[in-house]
């Protein structure tokens, strides 16, 4: 008499993988523990290079003063929760200083290299290499933007990057099991992730390409895909009314500042005809284009 155990394993022979479902999970396992290995070695690597008194200039101290306030907002940016992932460095930073910001940036930055890992080896199984060189690419890549190298921003960036991964990731992942609550929470996630900064926008939009072009297209699928781009536009459509806020630093309306060569100040040159706001361009060129 076949028993539960051998059926099972007949029956995933059957769907074409060679191996008992308990090995595969075994080797599973070891294939993710290897992986954080090697990506955490990676990290360590770059986290040496850079001390954690590297300040860009005055961001870090107002920064710090938001959110040890539980302010999680960037008023003048429009952003409600633009300080959000940097807020739990605060509540160690009296004890710790701004070392704190360099540990959770790491701890951000692994989390982000794994979901990427997690991501590629969902839509794409039979390449476990590209996973590993995907989530090394996001542990590697370096920006024009030299936040990267303030302590206080790149943690703070990095976990906004970390939350529009999840989205990601919550999308793959509840079209895989076919959860719609799965699917609801990639969406919610989708839409804070941008209300934390508007550069995610751009490659949130392009998400449900990756299961377009990897799974079998279906109504349910196409379905969903609308529903995602909808959150998305409704999101950008916030973007789009608050760069004509006349507060804003993102708006037409900008102001060059000039100083002289001793620290004072000369006087200032405001623009107003400009079409778009010229900071909101160059913001999504040095996230977007690597480091000479």
């Amino acid at each position: 008499m076949e028993t539960p155990a051998v059926a099972a394993t007949e029956a995933w022979r059957r769907r074409g993988f060679s191996a008992p479902i308990t090995r595969v999970r075994a080797e599973s396992g070891r294939e993710w523990l290897g992986a954080l290995l090697g990506l955490a070695a990676l990290l360590l690597i770059q986290l040496f290079c850079v001390p954690p008194t590297n300040f860009g200039g005055l961001d870090e101290w107002l920064d710090l003063e938001l959110i040890s306030r539980g302010v999680v907002a960037v008023p003048f940016a429009y952003r409600p929760l633009g300080l959000i992932w940097a807020s739990p460095a605060s509540l160690l930073v009296p004890a710790f200083g701004f070392a704190v910001f360099r540990w959770l940036y790491g701890l951000y930055a692994l989390l982000s290299a794994a979901v990427t890992f997690g991501i590629v080896r969902r839509l794409l199984p039979e390449r476990p290499s590209l996973g590993m060189l995907t989530a090394c690419f996001v542990l590697a890549w370096a920006p024009r933007d030299m936040a990267r190298l303030s302590i206080v921003d790149s943690a703070n960036y990095q976990g906004i990057t970390l939350g529009t991964l999840l989205a990601v990731a919550l999308l793959v992942e509840a079209w895989h099991r076919r959860n719609r609550a799965l699917f609801g929470a990639s969406v919610l996630m989708a839409f804070l992730a941008i209300r934390c900064y508007e550069g995610d926008t751009v490659l949130l939009a392009f998400a449900p390409a990756l299961l377009l072009l990897t799974q079998e297209r279906s109504r349910r699928l196409w379905g969903w895909a609308v529903v995602w781009e909808s959150v998305v536009g409704i999101s950008a459509a916030f973007v789009l009314l608050e760069l004509g806020a006349p507060t804003s630093y993102r708006s037409c309306n900008w102001t060059r500042i000039r100083w002289d060569g001793s620290g004072g100040w000369l006087g200032s040159t405001t623009f107003t005809s400009l079409p778009c706001s010229p900071l909101l361009l160059t913001s999504f060129w040095h996230r977007l284009w690597p480091s000479p």
